[in-house]
Order: C-alpha cells, then sequence, then structure tokens
C-alpha cells in the first residue's frame, strides 16, 4: 500500500461499522461496542504482545501469560494456568493467604504424611530446635527435639515408664526409686561412699585398705584388728531426759602416731607432739590421776580455772596444782645424775623474778645467785632474823630489835631511832638542833643532853651542849680534850684546866 504522509481530522468523531471500531466526540474510543464509557472500553479479547502499563485495572478475571507491573491491582479470582503465580510487592492486604509451612507429601505407604519446611515453634517466635516448644532450654524454659532423636528438657519429664540406656542420665535422686534389687553383680569392686554406710542386719567380710567415713557403731571387733585412722570424733546423744555418752574402751594400748605404743597412750610424731585439754565458757579444765575413782581422795590433779571458793587464790584465771593425798609435792632436777640447771619463776615480760641453782643458791630478782640467799631489792622481814655468822648490811637495815652474840661490822651509818643518821653512829634526832647523840668516824661525840660517866677515854674532843658531870664537880658546858696523859677541860666562864689521868 502507498504510504501517505496525511492527517485526518473528524469532528463528532468516528464511527466503523455499528459496533466494530467507535471513536465519540467525547474522545471515548469502543471495540465491540458503539457506546464506550471509558477511554478504551473492548468488549472481547485484548491481546497485546508489548508491555501493558496501567495506573489501575479492575476485572473479574485477569489471565496473564508473562510479566505484568501493576501500580495497584483489585482483582477476584488470579489463576495461573502453567507454572506458579509469584507476587512482588507489600502483601500486607493480601487476605485468605495460608500462614503454615506444612507440606503433604505422599510417601507411598497408605497414610499422608506433612512435613515442615523449617523449624516449628510451639510459643515461641524463635524456635533453634527442630522441634520447639517454649524459649531455648539451653538458656530457659523449654524443650527442644533435633533431627537426631535428642530430647532436652528444663523442666521435669514424667512418664509412667522409660526404656532405653540410662548412660546419659544424671542427678538421679535415689530417694524416689522405690523397687527394685540392686544385685551383687551390678556394684562394683570398689565402692566410695562421702555418707554413712549403715547395715542394720550386720557387716560380714573384711575391711582392708583405708576405710574413710563415719561409723555410728562398731561391735565386735576381733581383738587382732589393726584399725588406722586419721580421726576418731566421740560426741554425745540424748535420748528423753537422759543423756547417753559414746566411749571408746581400749583394753590394750593406744598409740597415735606409732603402731608400737610403749605406754598406754604413746603419742609419736617427726614434727611437735601435743595434747590440748579445752573446756568452753568459764568451765575449768581438769587432769587427775592417782588411785582413787573419787578425785578428792588418794589423787593428784593439775586444774586451770578453779572457782571454787574453798580454794581462796584460785581463779578463772589460775593454774592449781593439787596433791589430794597427804604426802610431798617434789619437784626433782635430773635426780639420777649430775647437773647444771635451775629452778626458774619467770615474771610476764619473761624476766626471771626467782631463780634456784642445781647447787642451792636461792635469788630473788638475781638471775645468777652466787650466795645461798641473794636478794635484789628490799626484804620486809615481819619476824626475827637469825644469822649464825657474819651479817653484811651494804644498804639499809631498819629492824626493830637487833641480837647479836659475834662481831658487827657496818660499813655505813646506823642511827637508833631515826631514820635518816647524820652520824657514823647516831642515837635520836641531829643533836645540833634536837635531843640526840652523834658519834663520827674521827672519834667525835656530839650530845644534847647531860654524859654521865665513870671514866672517860678519848682521843678527840667530848663536847657537851648543857653542863658535864664527874667526880671532880665540873657541871657547867665544858670542853674536854686528851693529850697523852693528862685531860684539858675548857669550863664556860673559868677557862682551861688540866687533869692528870695517872
Amino acid at each position: 500500500m502507498a504510504k501517505y504522509n496525511k492527517s485526518f481530522n473528524f469532528r463528532n468523531g468516528v464511527q466503523v461499522d455499528d459496533d466494530n471500531f467507535v471513536v465519540n466526540a467525547n474522545g471515548l474510543v469502543g471495540i465491540g461496542t458503539s457506546v464506550p464509557t471509558e477511554s478504551l472500553d473492548v468488549y472481547g479479547t485484548a491481546k497485546i504482545t508489548g508491555l501493558v502499563t496501567a495506573t489501575s485495572i479492575s476485572t473479574p478475571n485477569l489471565n496473564i501469560s508473562g510479566i505484568a507491573t501493576i501500580t495497584t491491582l483489585k482483582v477476584g479470582i488470579v489463576t495461573a494456568n502453567s507454572g506458579i503465580a509469584t507476587y512482588y510487592g507489600d502483601g500486607s492486604k493480601l487476605l485468605n493467604l495460608p500462614t503454615s509451612q506444612w507440606i503433604d507429601v505422599n510417601t507411598g505407604i497408605g497414610v499422608t504424611s506433612i512435613y515442615a519446611a523449617g523449624a516449628v515453634g510451639v510459643a515461641t517466635n524463635y524456635p533453634v530446635y527442630y522441634f520447639q516448644v517454649g524459649s531455648n532450654p539451653d538458656t530457659q524454659s523449654g524443650v527442644g527435639i533435633n533431627s537426631t532423636g535428642s530430647i532436652k528438657a528444663s523442666g521435669i519429664i514424667t512418664a509412667s515408664s522409660f526404656s532405653g540406656s540410662g548412660t546419659g542420665i544424671t542427678s538421679i535422686n535415689a530417694d524416689n526409686i522405690s523397687s527394685g534389687t540392686l544385685s551383687n553383680s551390678r556394684l562394683p569392686s570398689n565402692i566410695n561412699v562421702s555418707g554413712i554406710i549403715t547395715a542394720t542386719s550386720g557387716f560380714v567380710g573384711n575391711l582392708t585398705g583405708n576405710v574413710v567415713g563415719i561409723a555410728s557403731t562398731a561391735n565386735s571387733i576381733t581383738t587382732t584388728a589393726n584399725i588406722t585412722v586419721n580421726s576418731i570424733n566421740s560426741g554425745f546423744s540424748t535420748t528423753g531426759i537422759s543423756t547417753i555418752y559414746t566411749r571408746l574402751n581400749v583394753p590394750g594400748k593406744v598409740g597415735v602416731g606409732t603402731l608400737t605404743p610403749s605406754a598406754d597412750i604413746n603419742i609419736r610424731r617427726t614434727g611437735i607432739s601435743s595434747i590440748q585439754l579445752t573446756s568452753d565458757g568459764s568451765y575449768e579444765s581438769t587432769i587427775t590421776f592417782g588411785r582413787n575413782v573419787n578425785f578428792s581422795a588418794n589423787n593428784a590433779q593439775i586444774r586451770f580455772g578453779n572457782t571454787n571458793l574453798a580454794y581462796t587464790s584460785s581463779t578463772e584465771q589460775s593454774l592449781d596444782i593439787i596433791n589430794y593425798d597427804t604426802g610431798n609435792v617434789n619437784f626433782y632436777l635430773n635426780p639420777g645424775g649430775a647437773g647444771t640447771g635451775s629452778f626458774i619463776w619467770f615474771k610476764p615480760s619473761l624476766a626471771k623474778s626467782m631463780v634456784l641453782t642445781s647447787s642451792g643458791n636461792l635469788g630473788i630478782n638475781s638471775n645468777s645467785p652466787t650466795d645461798t640467799l641473794s636478794v635484789v631489792g628490799t626484804a620486809d622481814i615481819s619476824g626475827n632474823v637469825r644469822v649464825g655468822g657474819a651479817l653484811t648490811v651494804t644498804g639499809s637495815f631498819s629492824p626493830p630489835n637487833l641480837t647479836v652474840s659475834g662481831n658487827t661490822i657496818l660499813s655505813g651509818t646506823v642511827g637508833i631511832a631515826t631514820n635518816a643518821p647524820l652520824y657514823s653512829l647516831q642515837i635520836g634526832k641531829n643533836p645540833l638542833v634536837d635531843n640526840g647523840v652523834g658519834i663520827s668516824s674521827t672519834g667525835n661525840i656530839i650530845a644534847s643532853g647531860t654524859i654521865t660517866v665513870p671514866q672517860i677515854n678519848s682521843t678527840g674532843i667530848i663536847t657537851a651542849t648543857t653542863g658535864f658531870t664527874s667526880g671532880i664537880g665540873v657541871t657547867d658546858p665544858v670542853q674536854i680534850t686528851v693529850a697523852g696523859s693528862k685531860i684539858y677541860f675548857v669550863v664556860a666562864g673559868i677557862g682551861q684546866t688540866s687533869l692528870s689521868l695517872y
């Protein structure tokens, strides 16, 4: 056909036959209809080979064999003649869509089976097991079943019976095992028990090796049994109003740290050996030994914390050594041979307060006494002191009475009726100012009163402040000087005179 580059302009529309093709005056195009109501109104089948772009499509039936891009689609039924109808975009407005992932499968065994395309969660949106009820049982409360047949539950599994291997079952409470018998073949050759083994009908067999644990009773053990233990706890139990004490009765010897005890109780250690006796609170601790079950007869005691008021010096902090019999309390220092040790008493500061040497020297506040009695400090003696030998006093000596049958040598001053003598020998107070007599080491005699003697032998000066009485009738204050065989008198108001001794 020849090509015509022309344009046609038809007023009031175009019509081909009655309804094959109509363009009315309003610009509406109708195909198969003479009365179009839309811009393009087609009655019949429309075939479009290219791309169709529509703002809105409204149709009771839509068959699409290719790809359709639709902004808004309002449909009744969508049917795909072949293949799968695939939707892209927001499907939030799609209604009546199936939400299950279960898929029907014909396994060929006469039943219809279904399976889940993914993990199934009940009461959870995030199943980590193939079938999971509740939360992840690894960290929270829930039950999970995996594809290998394992079931994990964080709670309690209750069943009327279990069948299968129980090698993986742990933390079973034996109190819940109510039936059945455990045969000997099921017991291991070695049984380790951290608690108590109780045999109501007794124990038959040999206990060998180390037996560790608590035995409430052990009766009728043979005398040849050798029991080695790390510790024995012996307490007491109370039944009704009576107290039943447990006792350890050993007919032979007891060895602690030794299998060959040499005494009834023998403790042997490579290190420190000790016995400790402790009473709680304010109760006393007592060790009693002797020959009588009555502790206060034919016995002795070492007691700490004695509060019996009959013992006046005992307190809760005191240590008593008591002999309840009539014998001695003896202290022996190497009685079988010679020795250089001492008996020593210490002060709280560990300084020595008294020492008694092996040679018999007693020192009070003297660490190494060389005399039979050595006292460093003040001695207060309220009774008599008898000295059979020489008495040497280097300090103050203030006895109420002094009787000496031998010679007395005094190296210091001696005061009689005075605590502060100013002369080598002073009786009373200072004679220069008060009543008293003083004799100096140079031979001078000073008296505040009258000196009366039948004879005076002096190499020094005799001074009497209140007078002098003798056979020559001199009564005034006088100074007497003895030189050779003459005595020179200086009498107050008279002058000097002399008297030949012989």
